[in-house]
């Protein structure tokens, strides 16, 4: 109806027509919409135009357009299968779309990006929260910031726990982090909630805001990058003391610092608003191309929708933010591959390791596949066409984190992942056994020894007194404070296997079977049942068995004597033998023992100790010892870190020599006389042959020598290889003896610092 003097007859025809053309939609200045008399005095009546309605026009002349209208939210559907989308950026989105508290894929960089697989809490303090940290002490502890930055990336409810790498895709519009920290299922209830602009991982805090913080009286003011080697991050920010943390490396009262108590458990959430997909809009009706359904997870494949069907081809079908879950094709069957944090050992003839990982395709798979990461890049590939698989790679020794994938491919064209064993290396194996300083726990409670952990040095299972140890079948970064607990190794065994490993780039696993008070015959083993688990030696046999480690024990070091101090040279010499014959069977490979001479104390050791000193010229296998003396540190019996530390040291150096082919010269042995002869009646001279060199007594060192006939020292001195002692009298003594006492004392010791090895009644000659 174009013809305005149409529409005019019609609007007379009405009962009313001013002299001006009115349009629909178009109301005059003159016109009033109730009907009334206008200025002019002429009456106007409603129309049909009086009503408001979804066109974007202002219908009802109040100046506002589409007002009084309901909107809402309107999603691109780009394939036309009744969604829109994407959603699921984040956990926000989820809790918007109705979900529950749970474990999702999400996209926070984007559909282009990775997803993340997340534990999404969806309605606590207002929901939306996603897990991006997690510490259970159930599983152990950080072994270094790398660690502590990403771990179990695939398994939110690992007991180790972290994405803190991708926390850069969950800052808010402000560039802000909302961030909660709790400490689940632990008697500390409520949590700290708070808004900071600095990453915590990268930088100290800036642009603090309280939410609501539960814990405020250990100055909490968010969470920075820790300068301690204690723990990744950690709160009371830009203060001396700290008392929560992220990320530990090593035990705080047995726990996690938190506040009050320590605790077993801790997780750390972020919130980032929803994005709702990024082809919304909000209108009062649909637009065409657009639905009033979000949730398509890739709004470019009309197969994939919430209501599609999930099948087995590596995608989510079916929008749940999971793939494959409940696969009508199942899945296979792994029977047996890698522990965790599994520890090869290496063929040394080709420097490399094999890990094989089996099992069953159960009707699903026509191939299975292998894929070896080496740190993070793809190392080799095979795979297997059969219904019973093993695959088989070959590893490089060195300082490389291995992580082996296996997927399986159903003649889709896809493979589908279905397990990942992370974090695997190939190295050396080193057995320790003794006393309690074999232990070598923070006796003094310093917290220093596990400041060393190191991912590349390992251990298997725990030294437990009993046969619960059989209830610790994994491996583990090694630790050095507590003792007979998972992976503990002592603190001078970790220094030396760190030694190993840096300057040899090369893992070491080591396993400690000592006891503290134990006397050589119980270390004896039983000779009916070798894995008694009863006894010392069957405990330690049976974790070596378990790693399947038995073939490929390089060395023994030994340590232990002051439990024996009134045991002969014979008797000591003899049990010993038995229990290195017994090494000797149950380890084929062995290359070499290594014996540490005991100190004076801690139960008055004697003979023992002259076993020591000579047990290399005694037995094959014995290929090195060591003194311990020389070093301050010692309470009467144990030692401080610093004294357990300079012991791995020596040990270290002994068997990078001896093993890889290291070059420091004759100085790193301990000083061991080969002779003594009288020069006169007053003059007696100790030689020391090639372990001489460097020679030096501290002042007072002279009162440790005694001779046979009483007659004392008045003087030592150093002349070249040798030790000239002088006495007061003639002597006419047989033997000459250097026996240390308790505590911290003068001693003979070379460049290195070495003490020599003490000795009872050593022959003179004429």
């Amino acid at each position: 109806m174009n013809n305005p003097n149409v529409y005019c007859l019609l609007v007379v025809f009405l009962g009313g027509c001013s002299g001006n053309d009115v349009k629909p939609n178009e109301p005059s200045n003159d016109v009033q919409s109730n009907g009334e008399s206008t200025e002019t005095g002429e009456v106007e009546q409603d129309n049909e135009y009086d009503v408001e309605v979804c066109d974007g026009l202002d219908n009802d002349g109040d100046g506002v357009v589409d007002n009084g209208l309901e909107f809402q939210h309107y999603w691109l559907d780009r394939d036309n299968d009744g969604y829109g989308g994407p959603t699921g950026f984040n956990c926000s989105d989820l809790m918007n779309e109705g979900r529950e508290d749970g474990v999702y894929e999400i996209w926070p960089s984007g559909r282009d990006g990775m997803p993340l697989t997340v534990r999404c809490d969806l309605t606590t303090d207002g929901g939306g929260w996603t897990l991006v940290f997690f510490h259970d002490i159930a599983g152990g502890y950080f072994t270094s910031h790398e660690d502590a930055y990403h771990n179990n990336e695939e398994d939110p409810d690992a007991h180790l726990y972290s994405i803190l790498k991708h926390l850069e895709h969950f800052r808010d519009s402000n560039g802000m982090f909302e961030l909660r920290m709790n400490w689940p299922d632990t008697e500390i209830t409520g949590s700290n909630i708070w808004r900071q602009f600095s990453n915590p991982t990268t930088a100290p805090v800036v642009g603090y805001e309280e939410v609501n913080v539960s814990y405020l009286s250990q100055y909490w003011a968010g969470l920075e990058l820790s300068t301690s080697n204690e723990t990744y991050l950690d709160g009371s920010v830009q203060h001396v003391n700290w008392f929560y943390a992220i990320g530990s490396h090593v035990p705080y009262l047995e726990g996690i610092p938190s506040y009050g108590p320590a605790s077993n458990r801790v997780a750390l959430w972020v919130r980032a608003p929803a994005v709702n997909g990024v082809e919304m809009i909000t209108d009062c009706k649909q637009p065409s191309g657009y639905t009033d359904v979000p949730g398509d997870c890739d709004d470019g494949d009309e197969d994939i929708s919430p209501t599609a069907e999930d099948v087995c081809n590596g995608i989510d079908d079916d929008c749940d933010h999971q793939t494959d879950i409940g696969c009508p094709y199942g899945d296979i069957e792994i029977t047996s591959g890698p522990k965790a944090l599994q520890f090869y050992a290496r063929d040394r003839s080709s420097n490399t390791c094999e890990l094989t990982v089996q099992g069953n395709g159960l009707g699903a798979a026509e191939q299975v596949q292998l894929k070896v990461f080496k740190d993070g890049v793809l190392f080799s590939e095979s795979s297997q066409e059969s219904e019973d698989f093993a695959l088989t790679a070959t590893i490089e020794a060195g300082l490389f984190r291995y992580d082996a994938q296996i997927s399986w491919d159903s003649n889709s064209g896809y493979w589908t992942k279905s397990k990942t064993f992370e974090n695997i290396v190939c190295g050396d194996v080193i057995l320790l056994n003794g006393q309690s300083n074999t232990v070598a726990s923070d006796y003094h409670g310093e917290q220093l020894g596990d400041l060393e952990k190191n991912n590349f040095v390992r251990s298997f299972g725990g030294a437990e007194l009993d046969a619960s140890m059989i209830n610790d079948v994994s491996f583990g970064i090694a630790a050095a404070n507590i003792p007979h607990v998972h992976a503990s190794i002592g603190q001078w065994g970790l220094r030396m296997a760190n030694l190993l490993s840096t300057e040899e780039s090369i893992p070491i696993l080591v396993l400690n079977g000592a006891v503290g008070g134990s006397s050589v015959w119980s270390h004896l083993r039983n000779e009916s049942y070798p894995i008694d688990l009863n006894t010392i030696y069957g405990r330690l046999l049976w974790r070596v068995q378990q790693a399947e480690l038995t073939e490929a024990v390089r060395a023994i070091v030994w340590h232990q004597g002051e439990a024996d101090g009134t045991i002969s040279f014979d008797d000591y010499l003899y049990l010993w033998t038995l229990m290195y014959s017994a090494w000797i069977q149950d380890y084929p490979n062995l290359e070499g023992v290594y014996v540490m001479q005991v100190r004076n104390g801690c139960g008055d050791p004697t003979w023992s100790r002259n076993v020591h000193r000579e047990l290399p010229g005694l037995l094959d296998k014995v290929i090195g010892h060591m003194s311990t003396t020389g070093v301050d540190g010692h309470d009467g019996c144990h030692f401080f870190h610093q004294s357990y530390a300079e012991w791995g040291e020596r040990m270290a150096r002994l068997l990078r020599r001896d093993f890889y082919g290291a070059n420091y010269g004759p100085n790193i042995e301990a000083p061991d006389p080969i002779g003594a002869t009288w020069l006169s009646s007053t003059e007696l001279q100790i030689d020391f042959g090639d372990s001489g060199n460097g020679l030096f007594l501290e002042p007072g060192a002279q009162d440790y020598f005694s001779l046979s006939d009483g007659v004392e020292v008045s003087l030592a001195e150093v002349v070249g290889t040798t030790v000239v002692l002088t006495t007061v009298a003639p002597s006419q003594a047989s033997w000459v003896s250097f026996v240390d006492a308790e505590g911290d004392i003068p001693w003979l010791k070379n460049e290195l610092g070495i003490g020599s090895f003490a000795w009872y009644e050593l022959p003179i000659t004429e």
